[in-house]
């Protein structure tokens, strides 16, 4: 179960590309697992072999999403999910886009504070 809520907490946190294709099996055979309690002894050999291989895979792609480097002049998606709005694009940004985003940013402030 630990090797499980491991690769569960990689995927989830580390908010990994969705369409790589390691991650979508990995998460797939997470939804599937079952209890290792219930497994054969080989069912729970293959098991663990197999989370060993999504594991591994996670592992990798948590170290290239570490390794990411961002241009701090260009506005882009963040692999964790976030947006990053350069500054000077946030001068093009409409009424109701800065109010929203004086919103997200007036949360954060409260919340670091908090």
């Amino acid at each position: 179960m630990i090797i499980l809520n491991t690769l569960n907490t990689l995927a989830s946190v580390a908010n990994m590309e969705t369409c790589d294709r390691g991650a979508i099996e990995a998460r797939e055979a997470l939804h599937k697992a079952k209890d290792p309690r219930t497994l054969t002894r080989v069912e729970l050999i293959r098991e663990v072999l197999r989370l060993r291989k999504y594991l591994g895979w996670m592992i990798v792609l948590n170290d290239d999403w570490a390794d990411t480097d961002y241009d701090e002049e260009l506005s882009q998606v963040m692999l964790s999910g976030g947006v990053y709005i350069a500054p000077l694009d946030t001068a093009k940004l409409c009424d109701s886009c800065t109010s929203l985003l004086n919103l997200v940013w007036d949360a954060e402030s409260q919340k670091d504070a908090g």
